[in-house]
């Protein structure tokens, strides 16, 4: 039953509830979203699902022993969200700030949690305006510059493209978050802002520094180029529709929900633009 996850989930003190909290009860869990007909899903997301996984999340950043659990928790997190009714739930009914309180999630040294947390965030981005403003809201929490533009967490999105340790999969995911960010502002004004804020976070001279063999990494670094040029490539990007979410619900495999994900065909999108398929 959905409860038994609800119980797992909720922070306690009492030692032996707490320990339900392990990777055993995750992966069931994990198995329960991807398998389980929506109206559980529902039923999970209406009583607090989402936000007891993020307090999980927010508590593996914080602490150390919980940090094994993250990967677990944010796989969780990224399958409720390819539901349109989860992603609806979010950003009506959560504390606009959630994203912000999680955006460390872009510095911790374990790129597969990383990747998924992109992918979050383009899941978010594309979802409505109010989603939009979400995702620019998490990344403008730090300090400013003299132009009053936020530009740590930009800066740190684009230099992580250069460590040693990233996959090939988080450079498409971090390249097209910031090529949404780029191209698909809701007004002309936010493109050319967000255009500043890149070329402040030197975002220009880190593309110049990639070194990448991959044909498909390599055109979404050009097209961000060519952005920052001033040359635009607005992207149809596919909206968040109910065929969509009818294919999601049919997935059963991990595999099946990230080629099926808006995520992942905003990215086949973008490479047909591109005049190249995606993976």
């Amino acid at each position: 039953h959905f409860m038994f996850y609800i119980s797992v989930l909720t922070p306690t003190t009492d030692k032996k509830l707490a320990k339900e909290f392990n990777d055993q009860n995750l992966l069931m869990l994990k198995a329960a979203l991807k398998s389980r007909p929506i109206e559980w899903v529902v039923e999970f997301v209406n009583n607090k699902g989402i936000t007891l996984l993020l307090t999980r999340i927010q508590e593996g950043l914080k602490i150390f022993k919980m940090k094994k659990y993250l990967l677990l928790l944010i796989e969780c997190l990224e399958i409720v969200f390819v539901t349109k009714y989860g992603l609806n739930y979010y950003i009506c009914d959560s504390d606009p700030d959630d994203l912000a309180q999680h955006i460390q999630l872009l510095s911790i040294d374990q790129f597969s949690v990383r990747t998924i947390f992109l992918k979050i965030l383009i899941l978010v981005f594309k979802f409505s305006n109010e989603g939009y403003d979400r995702v620019v809201r998490a990344f403008n929490i730090r300090s400013y510059s003299s132009n009053g533009v936020d530009t740590k967490n930009y800066r740190l999105l684009s230099k992580s493209l250069t460590d040693k340790n990233s996959t090939k999969e988080y450079h498409c995911y971090a390249l097209a978050l910031i090529n949404l960010f780029l191209t698909d502002s809701p007004t002309k004004e936010g493109c050319t802002k967000m255009r500043d804020i890149f070329e402040e976070a030197d975002l220009r001279g880190t593309l110049d520094d990639i070194a990448t063999p991959d044909e498909e990494v390599q055109l979404q670094i050009n097209a961000a180029k060519r952005e920052l040029d001033g040359i635009h490539m607005m992207f149809e990007t596919p909206k968040l529709d109910e065929e969509i979410f009818n294919e999601l619900q049919s997935a059963q495999t991990t595999e099946e929900l990230l080629r099926k994900s808006p995520a992942q065909v905003h990215y086949n999108k973008l490479m047909r633009e591109l005049m190249m398929f995606a993976k």
